[in-house]
């Protein structure tokens, strides 16, 4: 199935940033409800465990101005490893998260896509 990318803003719909949204760090709660859902990286080839992973934002998080970046929601939140994290970074492989919590990569120098499920 092809699934239909989500907000592309990383506010997940919402107008207005709930509490805590505008915080960097991810918190506890929201730690434990994606490690439930996603269970491993959600790199292209990748299957590490959720354990060995860090939460990080499918859209950018700002620093500068957190209202215009990637808000710290679940919507926006996925688990990477050090190296999957890094190829993300780069832009070598480029995600855009889905219906389903699915992550449409697309890589950057190939066009290549690769769809990866929790």
């Amino acid at each position: 199935p092809n699934p239909a990318p989500i907000d592309p803003t990383g506010h997940g719909g919402l107008l207005v940033p709930p509490v805590g949204a505008l915080d960097y760090e991810p918190t506890d709660a929201q730690r434990r409800a994606i490690a439930l859902t996603d269970h491993h990286c959600r790199g292209p080839y990748c299957g590490r465990p959720v354990a060995e992973c860090q939460l990080d934002h499918v859209k950018p998080y700002n620093h500068a101005h957190p209202i215009d970046g990637g808000w710290t929601i679940t919507d926006d939140l996925i688990p990477l490893c050090i190296p999957c994290h890094q190829f993300k970074h780069l832009e070598i492989w480029i995600p855009t998260l889905a219906e389903g919590r699915a992550v449409i990569w697309r890589h950057a120098v190939t066009g290549k896509v690769i769809i990866t499920w929790p």
